[in-house]
């Protein structure tokens, strides 16, 4: 008989009593896209929106095989390595989202005060993804809720939509 070693399921690793909640909700949200450990590296979870440093440093901590592609684990850095490596295509919001907006825009369908947060949340990803605006997730840092906030009040003062 082959003696083959059981692969850990991201499920399994989120059952562990120690794993905080925080790092449970962000792996299972991973859970969807991947399903085991050995899958994931520092740079794919990096690529998440839902997944902050201190969550990444947590899952090392806990389930220190976790593939490390980076000297330093910061925003920046992978940031700076998802650009260079095209083959990680950020996933910062969902797709349907995404296109929904694309598609009100293009038809001047953006009516009310959701679309305008909607719209808002996906320029914000892209400028926190760009490096423009620092990722403030997992931190008190309310920077990205502040611009998020300009943002709204600009589309809303330009596409004449009342701000609640």
């Amino acid at each position: 008989m082959e003696n083959i070693e059981k692969r850990m399921t991201i499920l399994d690793f989120i059952n562990q009593p120690f794993i905080s909640l925080r790092t449970k909700n962000s792996l299972i949200f991973i859970n969807e896209h991947y399903t085991y450990m050995d899958e994931l590296s520092v740079v794919k979870l990096g690529k998440f929106r839902k997944v902050g440093i201190q969550t990444i440093f947590e899952i090392q901590k806990y389930y220190p095989n976790l593939k490390n592609e980076l000297q330093v684990i910061s925003n920046y850095e992978i940031g700076k390595y998802l650009k260079r490596n095209r083959k990680y295509k950020p996933t910062n919001t969902p797709t349907k989202k995404m296109s929904n907006i694309e598609d009100k825009i293009q038809m001047g369908k953006i009516k009310n005060i959701d679309d305008i947060k909607d719209l808002s949340i996906n320029i914000l990803d892209k400028l926190v993804l760009e490096g423009y605006i620092k990722d403030c997730t997992d931190t008190d840092d309310q920077t990205e809720c502040e611009v998020q906030d300009l943002i709204i009040e600009v589309l809303c003062e330009k596409l004449h939509i009342k701000n609640e």
